[in-house]
């Protein structure tokens, strides 16, 4: 790093992609600056994080510490030991630099698609603080989880639903999208495949040794809609029609709850779908194995 490019670090602030740690009073011992390294790791900015020694929280340069034998500072062994102390393993690069005759000690970290924590089991996280600075929080499993799906880490759709069996799909979404493969000219080869072999080439569902087992993918692809609503009550249907850039329909509602619909292109594939309107408002189904994947042009959790 060359001493401009500090200089422009430490003029910005902290941030949650930069971090000053002041050696004014003591030395920032290996434990604090392998947290601080695995906090900066868990970030969502996709930006390379800094962790700067011997700056104050005020931008002051004081200076960093020799951290090893002789008054001086092995870049590799800290690189060593960041990599050593962290689950996984993150490489860092280490550089020294001089201001205003002060050695200063630049850590640059990479940001992390999965969740990094310290080798004895501690996991912060980069985020505004209650005082509306950045600061290392603790990394909660459920924040842990949002934010892989968040980065395309963790795909929800891919997990398998526990004894859920093949007649949770409905024979009729099959046939919807053989119909869409045509009209839409796919790859006819999925025409040829009986239903189970679609739902395994798309990877909606996975077979091992003759037991079938249900994708969420599945579900909302194929799903009967009884079983959508049971299983994944959370689930939510868009419709949503473009001319151009011009929305023309953009409505949400559950497949158990669907609208008395305002919008006539809403209302013409409710129709097509199966939908018909109820005596005491809302909607009711005309068939219960007529699911509505017409409308699953965009269906979301």
């Amino acid at each position: 790093m060359k001493p401009e490019t500090m200089r422009g670090l430490i003029a910005a602030g902290e941030t949650l992609a930069v971090e000053f740690k002041s050696e004014r009073r003591r030395s920032f011992s290996d434990r604090d600056l392998v947290e601080t390294v695995a906090c900066m790791a868990n970030r969502d900015d996709g930006e390379t994080g800094w962790v700067l020694l011997g700056v104050e929280d005020d931008g002051a340069v004081i200076g960093a510490r020799a951290r090893h034998e002789a008054g001086r500072t092995d870049l590799l062994r800290v690189q060593a030991l960041i990599g050593n102390r962290t689950r996984p393993a993150i490489a860092v690069r280490v550089a020294e630099v001089e201001l205003d005759g002060k050695p200063m000690l630049a850590i640059a970290v990479p940001q992390s698609s999965t969740p990094v924590g310290t080798a004895d089991g501690r996991y912060l996280r980069r985020a505004w603080g209650g005082d509306g600075k950045p600061a290392c929080v603790p990394f909660h499993f459920r924040e842990m989880a949002s934010r892989q799906a968040d980065l395309g880490a963790l795909d929800y759709s891919a997990l398998t639903l526990p004894d859920v069996e093949a007649d949770a799909l409905d024979p009729l979404e099959f046939e919807r999208f053989r119909r869409t493969v045509r009209e839409n000219r796919g790859d006819e080869a999925l025409l040829r495949l009986s239903d189970i072999e679609i739902a395994k080439a798309l990877g909606a569902i996975t077979s091992t040794n003759g037991v079938v087992a249900v994708r969420v993918l599945g579900l909302l692809l194929f799903g009967r809609t009884e079983a959508l609503t049971t299983l994944i009550p959370t689930h939510q249907v868009a419709f949503q029609a473009l001319a151009g850039t011009t929305v023309l329909a953009n409505e949400f509602f559950l497949l158990v709850t669907p609208p008395r619909p305002r919008n006539p292109l809403l209302a013409d594939a409710l129709k097509r779908a199966g939908w018909s309107s109820a005596r005491h408002g809302g909607s009711t189904r005309s068939s219960a194995n007529n699911s509505a994947t017409a409308m699953r042009g965009r269906t979301t959790i």
